[in-house]
C-alpha cells in the first residue's frame, strides 16, 4: 500500500480535501453505505444520473489489499460532452484498514467518452476513522492525475470542468450522508 501504518489518517491526496466531518454513523456502517451496493448508494447514483451500475465483489489481492471494480454510465446531457459517458472505477481497500475502526479506500475513476478523457483520470481517497462506537470521521481528498501531459489550454479546461463537477459531487454526497445520519439517529432514538 502507499502508506506506513503509523500516522495513516493524515495522508490526504495532494489535490483538494472535499469532505472532513464527523458523522453520527459508525465506521463500519459508513463503509457499508459507501462501498457496498447499499440502498444509499443506489439512490445517490440515480440522483446523479449514474445508471447501469455493475460492481464486482471485494476480492483479496496477494499483498493483502482488496479490490473492487465498478462500471457505469453517466448521463451528461451537456452540449460540450455529449449525451453520456461510460466510466470505470477501480477501488482499493488498503490492508492497513481495520474493520469497524479504520478504512482507507482509493478510488480511480476513468471516463471513456468525454473530451480529452485519455489525458487524465481522477483519484478519490476516502478515509473513515472511528471516533466512538456510533461516530466516525469521513475525510475525502481528490486529485487529478495525468496519463499524458496536455498542453496549457487543454489542461486548464480539464481542471476547470473536473474540479467543479467533483465539488458538486462531494457536496451532494456530504449532504445526502447528513440526511442519512438524521434518519438513522431518528430510528435509534425512537425504536417504536
Amino acid at each position: 500500500g502507499p502508506l506506513g501504518s503509523e500516522n495513516v489518517p493524515e495522508k490526504d491526496l495532494h489535490g483538494r480535501l472535499f469532505i472532513n466531518r464527523i458523522f453520527h454513523i459508525s465506521a463500519d456502517r459508513m463503509f457499508e453505505l459507501l462501498f457496498t451496493s447499499s440502498r444509499f448508494m443506489q439512490k445517490f447514483a440515480s440522483s446523479r444520473n449514474i445508471i447501469d451500475v455493475v460492481s464486482t465483489p471485494w476480492t483479496a489481492e496477494l499483498g493483502g489489499d482488496q479490490l473492487r471494480t465498478m462500471t457505469y454510465t453517466i448521463v451528461l446531457n451537456s452540449p460540450l460532452t455529449g449525451k453520456c459517458t461510460a466510466a470505470t472505477e477501480k477501488q482499493t481497500l488498503y490492508k492497513e484498514s481495520r474493520e469497524a475502526r479504520f478504512y482507507l479506500v482509493d478510488s480511480e475513476v476513468l471516463t471513456h467518452d468525454v473530451p480529452y478523457h485519455d489525458y487524465f483520470y481522477t483519484v478519490n481517497r476516502y478515509c473513515i476513522i472511528r471516533s466512538s462506537k456510533q461516530k466516525c470521521r469521513l475525510r475525502v481528498s481528490t486529485d487529478l492525475k495525468y496519463r499524458k501531459q496536455p498542453w496549457g489550454l487543454v489542461k486548464s479546461l480539464i481542471e476547470k470542468n473536473s474540479w467543479s463537477s467533483l465539488e458538486d459531487y462531494f457536496k451532494q454526497l456530504e449532504s445526502d450522508l447528513l440526511i442519512e445520519e438524521s434518519v438513522l439517529n431518528q430510528a435509534i432514538e425512537d425504536p417504536g
